[in-house]
């Protein structure tokens, strides 16, 4: 991906990414295809959800995370946090691999067919089947944070900056509040851009 991409341009092709899956799911009437086999009735009902517009992302942060994993499809992407949008994730990274870290099992359970790996808050450790990956896109959406009883993302912060390198995107969701704001500052510095709630870090 060219790093001068500016983010008018970005969020262009994630708006038009977003609209195509949506585009096709209207024209056929039924599950998506990829790769010749028919996915499960969890992709068209996340589909369904980006056309109703319940998910924890805005628009224009949708269309930022998906024109940036599109544009380095097929990339190494990793999440901390599965969610109902993690099919989109997979959709837009098909053909590279996408790596969720994920605090609560009910989660890992539904969905479905994704690379998912518990991990515990206090005293996150990155699973050692992952150590030493060069990870284009980190999207750090996990754990959650917004109760006093949560254990908030200071930890999955800290761990995507040192997993970065001067090649990865990183974004942030939930920068709004107060606790990931002031980790971001610590242990990334000044977003190069503020999309709404999601802080992005782009390559050097």
């Amino acid at each position: 991906m060219e790093h001068s991409l500016r983010l008018p341009e970005l969020w262009r092709r994630g708006r038009v990414a977003v609209r195509r899956v949506v585009r096709y799911a209207l024209i056929h009437g039924g599950p998506i295809k990829r790769h010749g086999e028919i996915l499960d009735d969890t992709l068209q009902r996340r589909i369904d959800s980006v056309r109703s517009g319940i998910y924890q992302l805005s628009d224009i942060e949708y269309g930022i995370l998906l024109g940036v994993v599109l544009a380095r499809a097929p990339a190494r992407v990793l999440v901390f946090g599965l969610g109902a949008d993690s099919e989109l994730w997979l959709w837009a990274n098909r053909g590279g691999r996408t790596v969720f870290l994920e605090d609560r099992a009910e989660w890992v359970k539904a969905v479905a067919g994704a690379e998912c790996y518990i991990v515990t808050y206090p005293g996150f450790e990155l699973p050692q089947s992952l150590s030493g990956i060069t990870w284009d896109v980190i999207f750090v959406d996990g754990p959650m944070g917004w109760r006093p009883e949560h254990p908030g993302r200071r930890e999955s912060i800290r761990a995507a900056a040192k997993l970065a390198t001067p090649r990865s995107w990183v974004f942030v969701h939930d920068y709004n509040r107060p606790n990931e704001r002031a980790c971001c500052d610590k242990y990334f510095g000044i977003p190069a851009y503020t999309v709404d709630r999601t802080a992005v870090f782009r390559p050097e």
